[in-house]
Parts: C-alpha cells; sequence; structure tokens
C-alpha cells in the first residue's frame, strides 16, 4: 500500500493473473429512517462502472440477491419495502469492466415498529422540479421533536450533500429556492440539529430541470425562425442563433473568468447594413424574429406553473426601437382546443445595454390570469419570445449586434405559503414576517417573492390579495 502524509491511500487494487479487479467498497453503515432503510459506503476504486447491492431476508427467503446498481462514484442507496418483524442484511460491491470486486462488510437491522422524531413529507416522489424555482421543504414532528433542524440537498442521490440551512426553527416548513445544476438524483434530508442521526431523507430521487442555459449546447431545445416583416415575407437580414458564453453582463465570449459556463441565447446579426425587404413593393414597416420553446407538454413543472419570466438584453446599436411580445400556445381543455394567446398585447420598448460594457437587463414577469381571455383549464404546449423592429434598424459596423435571452423560467404560485391548499390568514401571517426585507436580510426568503425583484413590497401584497380565499371551503 502507497502512504500520503502519513494516511493508507484505500484506492487498492486487487491483481490476479494480471487481471486487475476493483477495490472493494468498505465501511457500509445502515441507518434506519421512516419506511426505508439507508446504506452507505466508501468508494475505495476509481474505475468501477456501477455498484452491486444485494441484500439478504431472514427468516425468509434467507438467499442473497442483487436488488440493485447504482452508477459510478455513487456511495448511498435508499431500500424500502420492508416488513415488521424482519431482519434485512445487505452487502455492495464494486462493478467493472472485468467483473465484480470482494464484497464490503454486512450490516443487519430487525424492523420493528418504532416512533420518529422526524418524518419528511415533501418533496418525496415528485418526478421533476424547476432549476432555480421556489419549493416548499416540508417535515412532521413526532416523538420528542428537535428544537432545530439542518436541512439538505444531493444532486447525485445522496453521496454528496449541499447544505440548505443550518440549525433552523422546526417550524415543519422551509420554503427552498432549487439550485440551477439540473439532474435526474436530487434528493432532500431534513435532520436534527443537535443530533446527525435522527433524519429523514426523499423516498424517490426526483429531476431538477430548466431552461437556464448555463451550459455549452446550452439552447436546450429552443429553435430561432428566419426574419420576417409583419406581412410575413423572409427578409435577408444575416440574422443567425447562437448560445454565448458568458450571460451575467452579456460580453463578448471568453471575457468571463476561466472554468464560468454560465450562458444566453443569442440572436446575432452579423452582416454591417440596415434591415430591409426583399419585395420592394411591400411597403413593410418592422421585421422579427422568434425564439421557440420545444414541446412543453410532458414537463410537469411547466404545467403547474403560474407564470413565467424572462430577461432579455438588448444590445443592438439602432436609429430606430426593439420591442418584444411573448406568445404561449395552449390546448384549452374546457374548449378542447389549440389557442393562442400574445402578452403584453402593446409591447413595451426594450432598454438598451451597450455590448461588453454594462449590465442592463430587460425583466419580463408574466402572470397567465393577467392574459385577457386566458383559459382556467389548459396545457401548456410551447412559448415562442418575438423580438421585433423598425425596418430601418442600424447596428455598429464594428460589432456584432445581438439579443440575449435567459433565465426563462416558471413562476409557481406563491401565495399558499403553508401548503395546506388555500391563501388565508396563516399565510398572511406568513407573509408579514417577511414584510420588507430584501435578499440578504436573514429573514428574507424567494418563497415570497415571484415577481424576483429581490425586495418584499407592494406588489408582492397586490399578488398576494388577488388570490386572497383561493381554495377555502
Amino acid at each position: 500500500m502507497e502512504r500520503v502524509s502519513g494516511l493508507v491511500l484505500m484506492h487498492v487494487v486487487l491483481v490476479l493473473g494480471g487481471v486487475v479487479f476493483a477495490a472493494a467498497p468498505s465501511d457500509l453503515t445502515l441507518h434506519y429512517i421512516p419506511g426505508q432503510l439507508h446504506l452507505t459506503w466508501a468508494d475505495n476504486s476509481s474505475d468501477e462502472y456501477s455498484f452491486s447491492i444485494e441484500r439478504r431476508v431472514t427468516p425468509f427467503p434467507g438467499t442473497w440477491s442483487e436488488i440493485a446498481q447504482v452508477p459510478a462514484n455513487h456511495t448511498s442507496y435508499q431500500a424500502g419495502g420492508l416488513v415488521n418483524g424482519m431482519t434485512y442484511s445487505f452487502r455492495v460491491r464494486a462493478v467493472s469492466e472485468f467483473g465484480y470486486s470482494d464484497y464490503s462488510n454486512t450490516v443487519s437491522r430487525t424492523i420493528s415498529t418504532l416512533l420518529y422524531s422526524l418524518r419528511l413529507n415533501t418533496p418525496n416522489g415528485e418526478k421533476n422540479l424547476a432549476a432555480e424555482g421556489v419549493y416548499p421543504i416540508t417535515w412532521g414532528n413526532y416523538y420528542n421533536p428537535p428544537e432545530r433542524v439542518n436541512l439538505y440537498y444531493s444532486l447525485d442521490g445522496g453521496s454528496n450533500w449541499v447544505t440548505i440551512v443550518s440549525n433552523y426553527p422546526s417550524t415543519g416548513h422551509y420554503s427552498w429556492k432549487l439550485p440551477a445544476e439540473t439532474t435526474s438524483e436530487c434528493i432532500v434530508k431534513v435532520a436534527a440539529s443537535d443530533d446527525a442521526f435522527s433524519y429523514d431523507l426523499t423516498d424517490t430521487a426526483f429531476q431538477i430541470q430548466g431552461y437556464d442555459f448555463d451550459r455549452p449546447g446550452g439552447a436546450q431545445g429552443w429553435t430561432i425562425s428566419d426574419v420576417y416583416d409583419e406581412d410575413n415575407y423572409p427578409i435577408d437580414a444575416g440574422f443567425r442563433f447562437n448560445w454565448r458564453d458568458p450571460v451575467d453582463y452579456p460580453n463578448k465570449p471568453g471575457a468571463d473568468p476561466a472554468g464560468n459556463l454560465q450562458g444566453s441565447i443569442a440572436i446575432v446579426k452579423d452582416k454591417p447594413g440596415i434591415i430591409y425587404s426583399n419585395l420592394d413593393n411591400i411597403l413593410a414597416e418592422y421585421w422579427y424574429v422568434d425564439v421557440m420553446s420545444p414541446d412543453l407538454t410532458n414537463l410537469e413543472y411547466w404545467q403547474q406553473a403560474a407564470g413565467m419570466r424572462v430577461q432579455i438584453a438588448h444590445c443592438m446599436k439602432t436609429k430606430g426601437k426593439l420591442y418584444s411580445n411573448t406568445i404561449f400556445k395552449v390546448v384549452d381543455t374546457d374548449l378542447n382546443q389549440v389557442r393562442y394567446f400574445t402578452y403584453p398585447g402593446i409591447a413595451s420598448q426594450l432598454n438598451y445595454c451597450t455590448y461588453n460594457v454594462n449590465n442592463i437587463w430587460n425583466m419580463r414577469p408574466i402572470f397567465f390570469k393577467n392574459i385577457p381571455g386566458f383559459p382556467a383549464h389548459y396545457i401548456f404546449k410551447e412559448i415562442t419570445i418575438r423580438i421585433w423592429g423598425d425596418l430601418g434598424y442600424q447596428y455598429d459596423e464594428e460589432e456584432n449586434g445581438s439579443v440575449f435571452l435567459d433565465n426563462i423560467f416558471p413562476i409557481y404560485p406563491g401565495t399558499d405559503y403553508d401548503c395546506d391548499g388555500d391563501t388565508d390568514l396563516a399565510d398572511f401571517t406568513a407573509l408579514s414576517r417577511v414584510w420588507g426585507t430584501a435578499t440578504g436580510d436573514p429573514t428574507w426568503n424567494p418563497l415570497f417573492d415571484p415577481y424576483n425583484s429581490g425586495l418584499i413590497d407592494i406588489y408582492e401584497l397586490r399578488e398576494f390579495v388577488s388570490h386572497w380565499l383561493e381554495g377555502v371551503e
């Protein structure tokens, strides 16, 4: 074994007949949480494909069998389907291209009916949630409940944990702003602050999905149309669709610090000159470009949204003006037909942002109930962001003119703060506790800021009043 800094390296391989096997996992531990057994182990190999988890149940059937395989580098598994009075034993081994490693140590537990101080209620079986959306973490306090708890999330099924909040009063409710990262293996953990062995986990891992564009190839299914005039005739304007690094200041590609992979969708006009119509006999006045989402039908977090927001950075030098509209394609399930809605009806002008100099994002929060005639029952199909302006549009010939889109996210209903299905006095009390707070304040919580303005003020109160007594029977 090789020693480094006085510690024995655990990444040891077993060599037999010239074949190199992955090192066996070690330190397998088992913890009984409500309805499940939580397994953790040490990963001592660097070349495994996966880990095989085996279980033996006694007195019946009493034989070992593989119940699951988890991906490489995972060091956690939750086993459910427990029966009171049965004894469950577990062992784990690594799987590589040459076969199986030796087994880890064996751990066992006999199931008996016990009372627990904590039980995680939500999220606990959801299929997917939106990146950077706000979602409630709720838990129950039972026998000998703790006064304070720590909340965590994991993006890899429980192998690595990130702290959400520490030493939080055990009220049973916390509004969690999800991370920007996307994953299919997110779980949440609630633990007593004074007892690391008193905890519960999400029963089934869920997905975090989103359209934040902050990764290479960040268009994520969005596409760009050709350029047209208001009569839908095509215009030869030299536009193209791109993903640009970075985003927070719509700088030129590569201008951010090394390793920053943030990005935006960019509508790039890379040919000098004025936009004009190809047809001389058409007296067109405007040009437009559409940026269109993929089909949203099967994305639950869009179907559950109360609205959406988009950030637009207008970085084209112009003699005219630039505007944006949002077009929604939905299936009205009451009428059983496809319908289109445009918001706002009269578009507002976009503020200009000097390319590679300053950071002026145009924020566009939209609540669907504010769109005239929007159906009460619907299925979301598509979103189109339309950028348009005067045909005499001019930009600097030494720079590529661009319009950046970023952070196109759903907004969830934000007034049922205690998650009991209605908006009532209890929710008003919760809002009053954070009234006037801003990002960075100790009591700040993003759940109460659906407009993402960074301040809990009159706009949030108006939104609350518009939902007053919804759901109350």
